[in-house]
């Protein structure tokens, strides 16, 4: 017997892959405005530990945009590639790739070297905005 499609009964113009699309690719531009726009006032953005968060980090709203300056620093550029966008309701799941090009020397790269990571994000929405963000970062090696 076959499965049906994953989401098959969810047109392909969800509004919650929009605003996860959107998302993304204001981080890529660096619109903070956008940025902000897509998430609730009363985000709680999880990010699991990883190479750069060792022990992990809860941020809000004012933490994120915080983050975002500080993030603009480090980095020239940055892109998402998106593997894959599964969406179940309110809840999206988006695996990607993730790389950046370096403003400062980090470990082993150089200023203008590319940093990558294989990403998972989960993101739960309220009201058409990310409420919660949970964030499974994978850097490759840069050490």
């Amino acid at each position: 017997m076959t499965q049906p499609a994953l989401q098959a009964d969810k047109p392909a113009s969800d509004p919650n892959r929009t605003v996860i699309k959107t998302f993304l690719r204001a981080i890529e531009d660096g619109d903070l405005d956008t940025i902000v726009s897509c998430y609730h006032p009363d985000v709680k953005h999880t990010e699991w530990p990883n190479a750069l968060r060792k022990e992990g980090v809860v941020s809000n709203l004012e933490d994120v945009k915080t983050a975002f300056h500080r993030g603009r620093t480090s980095v020239r550029s940055q892109t998402f590639h998106i593997n894959a966008l599964i969406c179940d309701g309110d809840v999206v799941a988006a695996e990607c790739l993730w790389r950046g090009v370096l403003n400062v020397d980090f470990g082993k790269l150089q200023a203008g070297d590319t940093m990558t990571a294989h990403v998972c994000s989960v993101f739960e929405l309220r009201d058409g905005k990310i409420f919660r963000q949970r964030n499974y970062d994978c850097f490759e090696p840069f050490s």
